[in-house]
């Protein structure tokens, strides 16, 4: 038996880092992809995420074959507004002691 699920998901800021960008700012893809969701789902329901390098999560594992279509919401075709932030790490345990600066092209409002 199958089953249809659907829910909306809205935030103020949204950032789905791009691994591929090598520039001075982190990119963003434009909407929730799969492993966002899938993480997104495993979250709600309890499941374990990342532990251990190099090992996949609990959530992917139970969740990598669920079908799943994103669909953005009150946007054309997923091309949200965009603006850059600029971060200031400065706490020694996340950067070896010194300061840690990044630019995000975080979305705005994305559903």
């Amino acid at each position: 038996m199958q089953k249809l699920i659907s829910i909306d998901l809205k935030a103020d800021f949204g950032f789905f880092r791009k691994p591929d960008a090598n520039v001075g700012i982190n990119l963003s893809y434009n909407m929730l992809h799969k492993p966002a969701l899938l993480g997104i789902l495993g979250a709600i329901i309890g499941l374990e995420g990342y532990k251990e390098l190099g090992k996949i999560p609990e959530y992917y594992e139970k969740l990598k074959d669920l079908q799943a279509g994103i669909e953005p919401l009150g946007h054309e075709k997923g091309n949200f507004a965009k603006t850059v932030i600029k971060y200031s790490n400065t706490v020694g345990y996340a950067n070896k002691g010194s300061n840690y600066l990044t630019e995000e092209a975080t979305l705005i409002a994305p559903a």
